[in-house]
C-alpha cells in the first residue's frame, strides 16, 4: 500500500508542478505578447516619426508659400495706390482741362461775337474782296484744265544734246 503522505506529497507536487508550467507558460505568452506590443509600438513610433518629418516640411513649404502670397499682396497694394494716385491726378488735370476749356470757349465766344459785330460795320476792304474774286478764278481755271501727259524727248535728241 501506498503511503498516504506519498500519495499527498505526489498530488502535492503534480499540482506544484501544473502550477509552475502554467505559470511559465503565462509568462512566455506574455513575453511574446510583450514583443508583440513592442514592436507594434516601435513601428508606430517610426511612422509618426515619418509623418511629424513630412509635416514639418509642408509647413515649411506652407509658410514659403505665405511669404510669397504676402509680398504679391504688398506689390498689389502698392499698385493700387499708384493707381489711386495717377487717378487723382488725371481727375485734377481734366478739372483743370475742362476749366481751361470753359475760359477759352468763353474767349472765343467773345471774340466771335466782336467779329460779327465787326463785320457787320465795315465790309471787307476791296484788296481783300479783289484777292478773293481772283483766287475763285484761278481755282475755277484749274479746274476746267485737262491734264496733258508729259512730252517725250526723243533718246536721238539727248544724244546730240550731250
Amino acid at each position: 500500500m501506498l503511503c498516504p503522505i506519498t500519495t499527498r506529497s505526489a498530488a502535492l507536487t503534480l499540482i506544484l508542478g501544473a502550477l509552475a508550467l502554467s505559470g511559465w507558460g503565462a509568462f512566455a505568452y506574455a513575453g511574446r505578447s510583450s514583443a508583440a506590443m513592442e514592436r507594434k509600438l516601435t513601428e508606430q513610433v517610426s511612422r509618426l516619426g515619418i509623418e511629424r518629418d513630412q509635416l514639418l516640411a509642408e509647413r515649411t513649404r506652407l509658410q514659403e508659400s505665405v511669404g510669397e502670397v504676402q509680398g504679391r499682396l504688398a506689390a498689389a497694394r502698392e499698385e493700387q495706390s499708384r493707381s489711386v494716385r495717377a487717378r487723382d491726378q488725371a481727375r485734377a488735370e481734366l478739372a483743370s482741362a475742362q476749366q481751361q476749356l470753359a475760359a477759352l470757349t468763353k474767349r472765343f465766344e467773345q471774340a466771335k461775337t466782336r467779329g460779327m459785330q465787326a463785320r457787320a460795320i465795315t465790309p471787307p476792304p476791296a484788296p481783300i474782296r479783289i484777292a478773293q474774286r481772283v483766287k475763285q478764278q484761278v481755282a475755277q481755271a484749274w479746274s476746267a484744265l485737262v491734264p496733258v501727259p508729259p512730252a517725250r524727248i526723243p533718246e536721238r535728241a539727248k544724244e546730240q544734246a550731250r
